[in-house]
């Protein structure tokens, strides 16, 4: 039921009349200054120690991010395209649509200090989420039966930031995944902290540094100790391939 409503906006066809009284913010979702990373070459790599594979789901979740596609991100993203019509009044934007029996309301609340954004599918609040004026910094959560089933904060300054990843509340919940990155003249580095949900000890760290023209390598640390170090070529070619697992 949750991943419906991930795609549930595709299906707002129907805007009500509104007023232009004063223009919208954008609807910020993620940091824009994250890249997406190529990687390396792994789908032919005989890997007994799940490294490979590991590598490749945090490149992955890294690109989902810097693309707006990570989780329920993707949802936000559908939205933010289809927001067009709204009435403004006092500081409050809001949008409504209706599909048959079904009807989706977002309302932008300015402050001082930046927008609270918040969508509702039939009276049920779906999406929170916070965004700086600047734009540099923000959270967003979503709910499931009242409750907070995911959330995730960011900052972004431009030539780097952070993103991290919640089950439940960022201030209360189980912190997931963390990435924080940086931006040179010719290359990004991703530092990305994976914990376990269900009460393990382990965490994993990937120290992961793409340049411009796509050669770079990964380094991977377990527990605090390295356990493997991969390079490769612009094509994306490994070549050098060490584990001490």
């Amino acid at each position: 039921m949750k991943k419906l409503f991930w795609f549930v906006p595709v299906l707002l066809v129907f805007v009500v009349s509104c007023s232009r009284a004063s223009e919208p913010p954008t609807l910020e979702t993620h940091p824009t200054s994250l890249r997406t990373i190529h990687g390396p070459d792994l789908t032919s790599k005989q890997d007994s120690s799940g490294i490979a594979s590991a590598l490749i789901a945090t490149i992955q979740c890294i690109n989902e991010f810097a693309e707006g596609t990570y989780g329920f991100v993707g949802a936000l993203d559908t939205l933010a395209e289809d927001l067009d019509d709204y009435e403004y009044s006092d500081g409050t934007w809001t949008w409504e649509w209706s599909y048959g029996e079904y009807t989706w309301r977002i309302i932008c609340t300015e402050s001082s200090s930046g927008y609270t954004w918040k969508w509702y599918f039939n009276d049920e609040l779906l999406y929170e989420g916070f965004v700086s004026k600047d734009g540099d910094s923000g959270w967003w959560k979503a709910y499931y039966a009242g409750e907070v089933y995911a959330s995730f904060e960011w900052e972004d300054t431009g030539d780097g930031g952070y993103i991290r990843w919640y089950s439940g509340n960022p201030d209360t919940g189980t912190l997931l995944i963390s990435f924080e990155w940086t931006v040179e003249s010719n290359y990004i580095e991703v530092v990305v902290h994976s914990f376990s949900s269900y009460g393990y000890t382990y965490d994993y760290e990937f120290t992961i540094r793409e340049y411009d023209d796509h050669h770079g390598y990964a380094r991977v640390k377990e527990n605090g100790t390295q356990v493997a170090n991969i390079e490769w070529d612009t094509d994306g070619n490994v070549v050098a391939w060490e584990t001490s697992k």
